[in-house]
């Protein structure tokens, strides 16, 4: 069966061998010069160790996320090869 997913914007922070073991960063999606997110997780070294996201958005076009897992195809947090992705969903309008 197929599930409707809201759309979303995909972020992801490499390599994670040169991340700190906590990130917190202002995210501009956009380009505009201004910060639309606030983006807060931990970097555990073990790579199989499940990842928690905080996400704040800055501006109404993103939802807030709160320690968020691997909820949904739309909505998560996982780390791929040496990458840290973190999907973020759009707002419904």
């Amino acid at each position: 069966m197929l599930q409707t997913e809201k759309p979303f914007v995909q972020l992801d922070w490499s390599p994670v061998s040169a991340l700190p073991a906590h990130v917190s960063d202002l995210v501009d999606v956009d380009g505009d010069g201004q910060a639309d997110l606030r983006v807060t997780f931990n970097v555990p070294k073990d790579p199989k160790t499940s990842l928690r996201v905080d996400v704040e958005p800055l501006n109404p076009r993103f939802e807030a996320m709160r320690n968020t897992g691997k909820e949904r195809f739309s909505r998560l947090i996982v780390r791929v090869d040496n990458s840290v992705l973190v999907r973020v969903p759009l707002a419904s309008q």
